[in-house]
This record gives C-alpha cells, sequence and structure tokens, in this order.
C-alpha cells in the first residue's frame, strides 16, 4: 500500500514540477490534452496588440505561443517551476524568444516574482495555483506585478472533482483566496470540458483598495 501511495503522489507532483523521463512524457500529454482549456483561457485574455502579460506556470508553451501572437508590440514573461518545462518551452516559443518578444525563465509564485511593481497588464495561471504552497501570498505578490487594473486570469480544472457542487466549491475557496489577497473578483466562469468543468476566475487589481464581497460574484456559464 505505501508503495502505491508513493507512486501516486509521485505521478501527481509531475504535473506540478515535471523532471526526468516520466516529466518529459506530462509535458507531452498537457500539450495534447490540454489544447481546449489554453484556447479558452487565451480567447478569455482577449489578447490586445500591446499587452504585457505574464503567465504562471506555462507548462509546454502553448499558450505563450498564441498570446505572443496576438501581443505584436507587446511582451510575454514566463515562469515555470520545471526546469524541464522551460527547456520545452524554450524550443517552441524559440522564434519570439530570439525577437525579444518572450522571455521564459525557472520560477515559482511561491518566491518573490523577479519583476518589478506594475509591470503587467494581464497575468495568467493556468491550473497551477492549487500547487502553490500559500494561493493567498502568492495572489498578493502577483497583485504587486500587475499593473492598477490590471487583470489576473486564474484558469483550472479541479480533476478531483465528482459533482458540479464540487467544482462550484473549488471556485469558491479560490475566489475566497483573491478576495484575501487584495483583488476585486470581476467574473466567475465555467465551461464544459473533459473530463471536468472548467473554471476561470477573473480579478482585478483595482487602483481603489476595495474588495467586493463574495456574494457579488458574477457567474457566467460558456
Amino acid at each position: 500500500m505505501e508503495i502505491k501511495q508513493y507512486t501516486a503522489r509521485y505521478i501527481i507532483s509531475q504535473f506540478g514540477n515535471p523532471r526526468g523521463f516520466l516529466g518529459y512524457l506530462v509535458g507531452q500529454a498537457m500539450a495534447v490534452k490540454n489544447r481546449a482549456r489554453i484556447q479558452w483561457a487565451v480567447e478569455l485574455l482577449d489578447v490586445q496588440k500591446s499587452d504585457c502579460i505574464l503567465e504562471i506556470g506555462f507548462g509546454p508553451g502553448l499558450a505563450v505561443r498564441e498570446m505572443s501572437k496576438a501581443a505584436t508590440s507587446g511582451f510575454i514573461a514566463g515562469i515555470d517551476r520545471s526546469e524541464l518545462m522551460v527547456r520545452q518551452a524554450s524550443h517552441l516559443n524559440r522564434k519570439a524568444i530570439a525577437r525579444g518578444k518572450v522571455e521564459l525563465k525557472q520560477g515559482s509564485a511561491d518566491k518573490p516574482l523577479d519583476y518589478l511593481a506594475d509591470s503587467f497588464d494581464k497575468v495568467l495561471a493556468i491550473n497551477s495555483h492549487f500547487f502553490w504552497e500559500n494561493p493567498t501570498l502568492s495572489f498578493q505578490e502577483v497583485r504587486r506585478v500587475l499593473k492598477p487594473d490590471g487583470l489576473l486570469f486564474v484558469v483550472w480544472q479541479p480533476r478531483w472533482a465528482k459533482t458540479e457542487e464540487q467544482v462550484k466549491n473549488s471556485a469558491n475557496k479560490t475566489s475566497e483566496q483573491l478576495s484575501n489577497a487584495g483583488f476585486e473578483l470581476t467574473e466567475l466562469k465555467f465551461k464544459p470540458l473533459k473530463p471536468v468543468t472548467g473554471i476561470c476566475a477573473i480579478a482585478l487589481k483595482s487602483a481603489s483598495k476595495h474588495t467586493r464581497n463574495s456574494n457579488s460574484e458574477v457567474l457566467t456559464n460558456e
């Protein structure tokens, strides 16, 4: 039983920090299986030509590639705790990196972000925040690097959820963390995806320090 539990924990950990040959396979699997979620996330960002965007946990780099195509006069930065994913995503985005339009490096939301305050118009985190040690503190650091009135997009699929009620519970938990970090939750979106409903929490770094109560959430289905 202990061996099975260790094996299960090791495999799960690969999705938070892919490494070794198994991590390579995980990266390839994420690139194939997560296309629908990534496409949805990029559509929600509504990337503008001059946008400066940070992605936390970029994995194989598919979202980075799509965002850099739209932000023709902007800049895309990304951090991922996995050295393997940095190499894989850097290869995928090598042309944009060579042009100075994309910068990818190893890093974690569990540590202070290596960016100046008020640097980004938007920040994107796909299926990564539940691997953070303290999401509320990490969200506070994300808020620091966002420009005033900048937006954070947290996109995830709670694959552990067995019911839609559990999906909503996951959404409410993240919404509370965002609120505690000083964000104003502007929208909470749900999208039917396989194998479980996708969630996107869109949060504003308001120029004022007002934070909306969770009861005022705007819920939309797509």
